[in-house]
């Protein structure tokens, strides 16, 4: 009974000691993915607000970074809409909101092209899309938007997602071969 007891206690404390270490390794990853975008801080906190980063692998921490810039770009346009609604007497916001919501409906559907080219393997232009979302969400300059706080922050965090999205989908793409060391080789054998 003791030496189960202490056997127990030994794996116990092995497994124990093992737990930390794979997180930190996967911390240390997200930290060195994060030090590439435009805001390290805010890109970790972001990036951990969805669960499944903990066990991602690359293509899985695409994956969730293209979900949270089309969570937050739906979340902005809902928000740049209702305030819309509640100004739509004053007038003062009329070509600020359509646009805006416009610019970010098109970046949601260049996010899920990059999704699309996720699922299919076809790695080499999801950061592409993400660049040409980036460019949609910042068509609408903040003087087309309402004061709030929040809603710049949603986009901001929209922006940084798309960051991910191009730093993370970099890592997936497969290596162009080059022909022409091939060539270059082919040529020396010819001439000796």
């Amino acid at each position: 009974m003791e030496t189960s007891c202490r056997a127990l206690f030994i794996f116990l404390v092995l497994v124990m000691s093992v737990i930390p270490s794979t997180t930190s390794i996967k911390e240390r990853s997200l930290r060195k993915i994060c030090s590439k975008t435009i805001n390290k801080k805010n890109c970790l906190k972001l990036l951990k607000s969805d669960d499944r980063t903990l066990d991602a692998s690359p293509k899985g921490l695409t994956r969730v970074a293209i979900d949270l810039a089309q969570t937050k770009l739906r979340k902005a346009i809902k928000k740049l809409d209702n305030n819309f609604v509640e100004e739509e007497t004053s007038n003062n916001n009329y070509y600020g909101y359509s646009p805006c919501s416009q610019n970010f409906k098109y970046a949601i559907k260049k996010l899920e092209l990059a999704k699309d080219h996720l699922k299919s393997r076809g790695h080499n232009n999801i950061d592409q899309y993400a660049k040409d979302a980036l460019q949609h969400i910042n068509k609408c300059k903040n003087g087309s938007l309402d004061d709030s706080k929040e809603v710049k922050k949603i986009i901001n965090d929209a922006k940084l997602a798309c960051n991910i999205v191009k730093i993370t989908s970099r890592k997936l793409k497969k290596p162009k071969k080059n022909r022409h060391k091939k060539h270059k080789h082919k040529t020396q054998e010819t001439q000796t």
